[in-house]
């Protein structure tokens, strides 16, 4: 048992470094488009300028639409903390990929007390979990969004995390679990969240209705 636990903590900071060196690539990424950008600034605003003018307005607002999308701030996350601005910079270029949309609001100081790795655990399982709901909406009518807000008050750090699902997860005896092919895997990752938690002396709330799914989190930082 003690060897699977070192097997498993290993993993998870083998995935840890794996996830910040995508982070910091990404930001050294999305800096090199930001100095582009901001190069050819004069020449954006020659373009706009002549679409303008000659009452291009459909190719107008593609074209700042364009700009938009390049130099979108919410797509650089930076904290501060590392482990959370990695995780979190994975899980927003997964979900934007799936068509998914991804709300943030983070008010954290850099030097959270909580171990790198009790913060892969909650934020990368809870993310998993929405992201695997949202992936599931068959329903055109309904969109797919993931909410996520993270706090710091009075020594708490408070994470909220709502996402919407097609299909209301299953209430267990103690867990809601997912209606997917491995539901048992959902259970395990809000049994992993849960003790994790526990260990800050903290508390998990769920809550389920109208085809959105909530997850409150908070977790003592003294």
């Amino acid at each position: 048992m003690r060897q699977l636990e070192e097997g498993y903590k290993y993993k998870l900071i083998e995935k840890q470094l794996e996830l910040q060196l995508n982070h910091y690539n990404k930001l050294a990424e999305n800096r090199e488009v930001l100095s582009e950008v901001i190069h050819d600034f004069k020449n954006h605003l020659n373009c706009i300028y002549n679409l303008y003018k000659y009452e291009k307005k459909n190719d107008l607002g593609n074209y700042i639409e364009n700009l938009i999308s390049i130099t979108d701030p919410e797509k650089v996350i930076d904290t501060g903390n590392p482990v959370i601005d990695a995780v979190l910079s994975e899980k927003l270029d997964m979900a934007d990929k799936m068509g998914i949309k991804f709300r943030h609001e983070l008010n954290l100081p850099s030097n959270v007390e909580i171990e790198y790795t009790d913060l892969c655990i909650v934020l990368g399982n809870s993310l998993d979990n929405a992201i695997e709901a949202c992936k599931r909406i068959n329903d055109n009518m309904l969109n797919k969004e993931i909410r996520l807000s993270m706090n710091h008050r009075d020594s708490y750090m408070i994470i909220v995390i709502t996402n919407t699902c097609e299909q209301l997860p299953i209430k267990g005896e103690k867990f809601y679990r997912s209606s997917k092919p491995s539901p048992e895997l959902h259970g395990i990752g809000l049994q992993s969240i849960e003790r994790t938690v526990k260990k800050y002396n903290g508390n998990m709330v769920v809550k389920c209705e109208r085809n959105i799914f909530e997850l409150e989190i908070v977790m003592s930082t003294v």
